[in-house]
C-alpha cells in the first residue's frame, strides 16, 4: 500500500510519482521523500503550531510546489494537490500501524493493538479514495477485498497463513482472539476495522458491504493486564475492560 521505494511502483509512492512527473527515477524519488519529510509538519501540525510555526507556515500547496515539483516544469490542478496530501497521509497512517507497542503485550484485545488496526484501516480507506478520484475503481475494490480478507475476517488467518506449521493449535488461536468486552463477540481486529471502515467508505458507495451494527461496534477493549491490572499502584474504576458504554 505504501509502494516500493526503489521502483516507485504501487500504492502511495506510485501516486506521488505520477503527480511529480519527473522522468528520472532518482529525481522523482528525492522529490517524493523530501515531500513526505515535509508532510510531517501537517501530520503533526498541532505540535508544531504549539511551538514554532503558525498555520500560515504549514500549507500543503506550498510543500508540493517546493518539494514534489522541484526541478519539474508542471502545473497541477487543485485536485492533484488534494490527492498528494491524502496519499501522503495514507503513507503515514500505514507507518503508524506498525508500532511495536501493539504486540508487546500478552493479549490481543487491548487499546495499543486497536490503534494499529484503526491506522491501517484508515490508510486503506485513504488510498481507496485516491483511486476513486483517479477513476480507478478496480484498484479501490482490490484494496477493499484486502481489507475484508485480512481485517474483517482476521480469524481466517489461521488457515490462510498456515499457523499450524508454526506450532499454533487452532484452540490456542481461537482463545487468543476471544473478545474481552461484553458488548461484542467479534475479535478486536474485526471490531476496529469494521467500525472505522464503515464510517469512511459508505460515502464511496460501499454501503452494501456493511451493516448498521458495524457502525455501532464498541471501541472498548480489554486492559493491558500485566501493565495495568497487576500493577497495585493503579486503581481502575472499571476493572473489566478499557472504555465506556456508548449510549
Amino acid at each position: 500500500m505504501k509502494g516500493d521505494p526503489e521502483t516507485l511502483t504501487g500504492g502511495a509512492l506510485e501516486v506521488l510519482a505520477g503527480i511529480c512527473g519527473a522522468k528520472d527515477r532518482n529525481h522523482a524519488r528525492e522529490n517524493i521523500f523530501d515531500f513526505l519529510t515535509n508532510y510531517l509538519y501537517i501530520h503533526w501540525r498541532e505540535y508544531f503550531i504549539q511551538h514554532d510555526l503558525s498555520e500560515a507556515d504549514i500549507q500543503l500547496r506550498d510543500m508540493v510546489d517546493e518539494t514534489l515539483l522541484r526541478g519539474v516544469r508542471k502545473r497541477l490542478k487543485d485536485e492533484d494537490y488534494l490527492i498528494a496530501g491524502v496519499a501522503a497521509q495514507a503513507y503515514y497512517f500505514a507507518l503508524d500501524a506498525m508500532r511495536s507497542h501493539a504486540t508487546h503485550w500478552e493479549n490481543l484485545d487491548q487499546r495499543a493493538a486497536y490503534q494499529n488496526v484503526v491506522m491501517i484501516t484508515l490508510a486503506l480507506c485513504n488510498m481507496m479514495y485516491v483511486y476513486h478520484w483517479r477513476k480507478k475503481p478496480a484498484e479501490a475494490r482490490r484494496l477493499f477485498d484486502l481489507m475484508r480478507d485480512e481485517l474483517f475476517h482476521f480469524e481466517s488467518a489461521y488457515e490462510r497463513y498456515q499457523l499450524a506449521d508454526y506450532g499454533v493449535t487452532e484452540e490456542e488461536w481461537q482463545d487468543a482472539l476471544k473478545s474481552q468486552v461484553e458488548d461484542s463477540t467479534l475479535n478486536l481486529v474485526a471490531r476496529a476495522a469494521r467500525r472505522t471502515a464503515v464510517r469512511h467508505l459508505k460515502h464511496l458507495g460501499y454501503k452494501k458491504e456493511f451493516t448498521r451494527d458495524d457502525e455501532l461496534l464498541t471501541p472498548n477493549t480489554g486492559h493491558l493486564w500485566t501493565a495495568e491490572i497487576e500493577n497495585l499502584n493503579y486503581k481502575w474504576e472499571n476493572k473489566l475492560y478499557c472504555g465506556l458504554r456508548e449510549e
